[in-house]
């Protein structure tokens, strides 16, 4: 086991709190989301690091981070990653599944493709 893939549950825990999110449904409404953040799940920063600095996780922690930060602000944003909400909904329901489903080596490529899904 590389330094980082013992957190892939908490990161798949984050994950789905971001889809179980009220902000999907009320978008115009200005409200925290109130997504734990997974840098508070583990809250030790070494810790954190060694997702960060794991190649195979560099990319799902990004794209996490990327919608905790989203779906935190008070006014939920336009888009995330460049995907309008409805695919960004979509797009991360397919992280999910990446993250639950397939080997932690193949997430970068995985993850990769499936954006180009949503995003050509």
């Amino acid at each position: 086991m590389k330094k980082g893939e013992e957190f892939l549950g908490l990161m798949i825990e984050v994950i789905d709190d971001i889809i179980d999110s009220p902000r999907w449904k009320d978008n115009d409404t200005p409200m925290p989301g109130g997504i734990i953040e997974l840098g508070a799940k583990i809250n030790n920063g070494n810790q954190y690091r060694t997702i960060r600095e794991n190649p195979d996780l560099k990319l799902l922690l990004e794209t996490i981070e990327n919608y905790e930060e989203s779906l935190n602000d008070d006014w939920m944003p336009f888009e995330i990653l460049g995907l309008k909400l409805p695919e960004a909904f979509s797009f991360i329901q397919k992280i999910r599944t990446i993250a639950k489903n397939s080997l932690i080596h193949e997430f970068d490529q995985k993850i990769k493709e499936a954006y180009k899904e949503f995003k050509p």
